[in-house]
């Protein structure tokens, strides 16, 4: 769901601007967009409502021009019960998406395009990692040495 609609509260509307902040901090050229999604009825029934999603454009921008991140949770934002279930991004240009990547399986970019700038993907998954940690998410040993 698109973050602008998902800031219900003044502690997630610090994060949201925090996620905004920290990937023009690794990615200076950036421009964010914290409602990438049509207010259409069909795009609406397509939508996570348990999820932040935001998107950042930019010129070779992880080999793409448009990168969306959905920050997953468990359950509805406010709920007690609400916890961090990991992070999906994707980059996308004029041709339709380029790469995938997402922190609930290996950690690994996968798709027909993806980045080939090895300092830049390490930049992004050090980025993803400060989200997974803004949002209180319990990394393994594992998961916190991969580079």
């Amino acid at each position: 769901m698109n973050a602008s609609s998902q800031a219900l509260s003044i502690s997630l509307m610090r994060k949201i601007a925090n996620v905004a902040v920290m990937f023009r901090a690794e990615f200076p050229s950036a421009t964010p967009d914290l409602s990438p999604w049509l207010t259409d009825d069909i795009t609406r029934q397509q939508m996570n409502p348990s999820s932040i999603d935001l998107s950042f454009t930019g010129s070779n921008l992880l080999n793409c021009r448009c990168v969306l991140l959905q920050i997953l949770f468990s359950d509805a934002l406010l709920k007690p019960t609400c916890r961090l279930t990991g992070i999906k991004a994707s980059g996308h240009d004029h041709q339709g998406q380029c790469w995938t990547f997402s922190t609930e399986t290996d950690w690994q970019f996968a798709g027909i395009k993806p980045p080939q700038n090895l300092h830049q993907r390490k930049r992004f998954i050090y980025l993803l990692k400060q989200i997974l940690t803004l949002f209180h998410y319990p990394m393994s040993p594992s998961q916190s040495m991969l580079e």
